[in-house]
């Protein structure tokens, strides 16, 4: 029978005392270790060869419970390079979107290895942001960043846990809508050049977010049955919108405009970058007599969507279709638009009870 060394141990981890300092034995994948705990006392000793000896089990690197970096350990920018290669689901567009803020994660802990990136330094990071006048949108946004890709690494077996799964995102304050004013509407048509006062009432009567536009393609658009499909949508799943009268007659022409060009032909988008007009529709501003106030408090191309919501809201479409319409992936989104016009209240009244 083998002799129980004197310092005793946990599983596959032997204790022993040199000088004043606990070491554990045991062999890993690379072979035999020998390990100082940097601990005096026998009772601590015997808590991390516990933890070790899980490790081992788990076929986890033993360094993590002991808080080390172990060899070849990645670090958090090989983690967002590996991540954006293959872990993203990301499209086109959420890349593009997201470049900004996966640069400034990098710049932050880009050579950080993964073991020492805890969630006190991405909640300080995020503090320092925010105290430098990172709105709570934006922050979410960065710490959603790192949950997806730190959980990777953990599905990848590079952590025991994510370090960002505990860190919790902001209240975000719920943004109101920005409709124009009929009026607005009527004197910006009025003043735009004829092309980009068509792509305006294609936004106020399909209420297309910029992005859904710009990457409208005419597979997608049916003017027979006078309907458009929006594909890869916000809320993740495609959506169909019926169109008006003065919608389908602009496409209609657009597309007779395009097929008789021999050079132009019929390209795959509708519109491509042509859909944004917001330096467009700033620019007229001023010649459609919107006061300064109106001008800092309107969204150029948002205000178009939502003026498009508030109106099907306020002719009283039922909310769960004025929902699918507008693409909103929750109900509560929608209600926001609800009560968007005080006078919409008077009149309903008056309406009813005269």
């Amino acid at each position: 029978m083998a002799r129980k060394p004197a310092g005793g141990g946990v599983g596959r981890v032997r204790l022993y005392k040199r000088g004043r300092w606990w070491w554990a034995r045991f062999t890993d994948p690379e072979g035999r270790q020998a390990v100082s705990l940097k601990v005096t006392t026998k009772i601590r000793a015997e808590e991390l060869a516990a933890k070790l000896n899980h490790s081992l089990e788990r076929g986890e690197p033993w360094q993590w419970c002991l808080g080390r970096t172990h060899p070849g350990e990645r670090t958090f920018g090989q983690l967002l390079d590996e991540f954006l290669e293959k872990g993203s689901r990301w499209g086109p567009r959420t890349r593009v979107r997201n470049a900004a803020t996966v640069n400034a994660l990098r710049r932050e802990f880009g050579d950080l290895p993964l073991s020492r990136l805890t969630s006190a330094k991405i909640e300080g990071y995020l503090a320092r942001r925010r105290a430098g006048g990172l709105s709570a949108a934006s922050s979410n946004r960065y710490l959603c960043v790192m949950k997806a890709s730190l959980a990777k690494a953990h599905e990848w077996a590079y952590l025991p846990a994510s370090p960002a799964a505990a860190v919790r995102c902001l209240r975000e304050d719920k943004k109101a809508p920005r409709p124009y004013l009929p009026e607005e509407i009527e004197r910006l048509l009025a003043v735009l050049e004829p092309r980009h006062a068509d792509v305006l009432r294609v936004y106020l009567e399909t209420g297309l977010r910029l992005s859904e536009l710009a990457s409208l393609r005419w597979a997608d658009v049916d003017l027979g049955a006078r309907a458009l499909t929006v594909r890869g949508t916000k809320a993740g799943r495609d959506r169909t919108i019926p169109l008006s009268g003065t919608v389908a007659a602009i496409l209609e022409r657009l597309r007779r405009e395009r097929a008789a060009d021999p050079v132009v032909g019929i390209e795959p988008l509708v519109f491509g970058t042509k859909a944004d007009i917001r330096q467009v529709l700033r620019r007229a501003y001023n010649r459609a007599q919107i006061p300064a106030d109106r001008q800092q408090w309107l969204r150029p191309i948002h205000s178009l969507r939502d003026s498009y919501i508030t109106r099907l809201v306020e002719a009283g479409v039922p909310i769960d279709r004025v929902r699918l319409l507008a693409g909103h992936a929750d109900v509560s989104m929608t209600l926001r638009y609800a009560a968007t016009r005080e006078a919409s209240l008077f009149e309903a009244v008056q309406k009813v009870f005269g």
